[in-house]
């Protein structure tokens, strides 16, 4: 258990309300703590965005646009499996999130104690999350980054229920936005998971809902082999075989 950010670098708004307790992880360009909201006594996951000195200013102002885009994602979403979005704020450099608390194992856990699953498990797991897609699809979100380390597994029966993490390089459709999406990643900035993404998000074409259902085929091998199909030594092997 590591100690949490101290207070003096943690932004007034957010400590007025939450008391960092201790860091659960790191990534996605941040750091999960697990928190209690002071005005309930809630037990919630508090992320903060972390925005390096170094980084310049259109940098900066990218990873501000697409967490202010994230959080209007997530506020549109409202199904019981996607973890579930209660508070965010902005403090100038400081962009913080709050989400329900999720007890439980990354998918990506479970198949490392697992290894493969059973057809019965696996075909659960499948139908609630194209429950979750149909949801967001129907919004015109794409998550563009379905993968094991994004889906939490409540449990170890067979049913169990899932949560479904991270829209922070989600996007609209342009059905969704009402037009094309604004673009916030650099042409030459690969966006998602090239083990997970499909070969026209790896070329940079502009994302549709066949996007996640590339992912959702390649995690439902995965479940039922015990190993994902791109996988590589290399960056490069992974591409070439997404691109095959």
């Amino acid at each position: 258990m590591e100690t949490p950010t101290p207070a003096s670098i943690v932004s007034s708004r957010l400590t007025a309300s939450y008391e960092l307790e201790y860091l659960l992880g790191r990534g996605g360009g941040g750091r999960v703590f697990r928190a209690r909201q002071k005005s309930t006594g809630q037990a919630v996951a508090v992320k903060l965005l972390d925005l390096e000195p170094e980084l310049g200013t259109s940098a900066r102002q990218r990873r501000k646009e697409r967490f202010r885009r994230e959080m209007k994602i997530c506020a549109r979403l409202d199904h019981p499996d996607v973890v579930g979005l209660i508070d965010y704020g902005e403090d100038g450099d400081e962009l913080y999130s709050v989400f329900e608390l999720v007890s439980g194992r990354t998918l990506t856990q479970v198949l490392q104690d697992d290894r493969a699953l059973t057809v019965a498990r696996t075909l659960s797991l499948v139908r609630k999350l194209l429950e979750v897609l149909v949801h967001a699809h129907g919004l015109g979100v794409i998550h563009r980054d379905l993968k094991p380390s994004n889906i939490m597994v409540l449990g170890e029966r067979d049913d169990a229920r899932i949560k479904v993490l991270d829209f922070g390089i989600s996007t609209m459709s342009s059905a969704g936005a009402g037009a094309a999406p604004t673009r916030l990643t650099l042409s030459n900035e690969v966006v998602g998971t090239p083990a997970y993404a499909a070969p026209e998000q790896l070329r940079g074409d502009a994302p549709t809902t066949k996007t996640d259902l590339y992912a959702l085929g390649l995690i439902t091998l995965e479940c039922l082999t015990g190993r994902n199909e791109m996988a590589g030594n290399s960056l490069g092997e992974i591409f070439q075989r997404q691109l095959a």
